[in-house]
Parts: C-alpha cells; structure tokens; sequence
C-alpha cells in the first residue's frame, strides 16, 4: 500500500486538478444584479448562457435577519454558435480593467468566462451596466453585454424590490 506521505502527496494533486477542470456547463457570459443590503432584505437576479447552449435565470430575495430564502431558477435551451462567442470574449480578455467596484451599493455587472490553457475557467470582467466602478475598455465588451441582455431580458434592476 502506499505510505501516509504518498497518500497525503497523492490527494493533494487530485484535489488540485479538479479544481482546476472547466466544469461541463461552463459559463459563457454572466448578468449579477444585486440590490444593496439592508437590516430587512436583499435582492438577487442572475442570468447565465454556458456553453451548452442553456440560459439559466435566477431570481432570489433574501429576508433578514433570519426569514427565509424565496428563490426561483429557469433552463431555457438557445440555439448558438459558441466559436464565435468564444471569439469574441478572447478580444474582451485583451482589453484593460481599470477602477475600483464601489462597496455596499447596488450593481448590474456582466462577466465572460474564458477557458485556459491547463483547463481552468477565468472570469473576465466586463462591465458596470450604472458605468460607475471597474471599467473594460475592450471595445468587444458592448456587443457581448447587448447580447446577453437580449437573451436575458430585462431582469429587476437593483433598486427595485
């Protein structure tokens, strides 16, 4: 059998491979909008279109300080061409994040994701739909953010309940 020090040596680089894997739905483009949170609630909505061709919308309102969590999830399945998806979130990867995210207010952000190399999945931000905070200055960060909006539809803004 294996000693304790090979065990050990062993479980360390299977937990570090899965972590590193792309899952098999990996996300393709992503919308979080988050009402600030207050001492009676939080609002959350998210919409996410992986590689599937599954657009996965979420909604949840988060009752404090101990309520419960009202929460509703949808799969719609979308014909798409994720080559040319994928393309064009390699052009926004290029581009430069400057700014800071303001803390405890509401957001409407829009993130890609990119599939490395060795496996792993990174986020790439793209942009604030309020224009205030962090800033990609890749001019495929407009279309990738219209595109998810159409799929999406309008989800609650922030500042609604």
């Amino acid at each position: 059998m294996f000693k304790l020090s090979q065990r050990l040596l062993l479980s360390l680089v299977l937990s570090t491979s899965a972590v590193q894997a792309a899952p098999a739905t990996m996300p393709l483009l992503k919308i979080i909008a988050r009402s600030p949170t207050t001492p009676t609630n939080s609002y959350l909505d998210s919409c996410t279109l992986n590689i599937k061709g599954q657009l996965l919308i979420e909604h949840s309102v988060y009752l404090f300080p101990s309520g419960p969590s009202l929460i509703s999830k949808e799969t719609r399945l979308i014909q798409l061409n994720t080559k040319d998806i994928k393309s064009v979130i390699d052009q926004a990867a290029n581009g430069s994040v400057t700014g800071m995210d303001l803390i405890g207010g509401a957001t409407y952000k829009y993130y890609a994701y990119q599939k490395q190399a060795d496996g792993s999945v990174k986020e790439i931000f793209l942009a604030n739909q309020n224009g205030i905070g962090r800033v990609n200055d890749s001019p495929s960060v407009e279309p990738l953010s219209r595109f998810i909006d159409r799929l999406c539809g309008t989800l609650v803004t922030p500042t609604q309940p």
